[in-house]
């Protein structure tokens, strides 16, 4: 889940800011005159949408490498765990033959 949080953050900021530019070029194409207040208002929406984006990107992907990393560790240490159990069991059905055969 986090890494489409990742994957997908900075495509809704893109959204965000075409639709904002599109709000700004609608106002400029719309009349001959230009409001500067309109305009401005537009490109400044675009901005924080993205901002926005990228924010909730960066902040899921350290989450997703947080618990990417625990996962690894977690995996790690069940290996090691059933290496040792397993070596533990191989070494005590190796005494078991053994003891068997010498009383023979």
């Amino acid at each position: 889940m986090l890494e489409t949080i990742v994957t997908a953050a900075p495509l809704l900021g893109l959204l965000g800011t075409i639709t904002g530019m599109m709000h700004s070029f609608n106002l400029i194409g719309a009349g001959g005159l230009v409001d500067p207040t309109g305009v401005t208002g537009g490109v400044a929406q675009a901005l924080i949408a993205t901002a926005l984006g990228l924010f909730i990107a960066i902040l899921a992907l350290f989450a997703f490498n947080f618990f990417s990393r625990r996962q690894s560790q977690a995996l790690d240490e069940m290996e090691r765990l059933g290496t040792r159990l397993v070596d533990n069991i191989r070494l005590g059905q190796d005494r078991g033959e053994g003891g068997g055969h010498e009383a023979a």
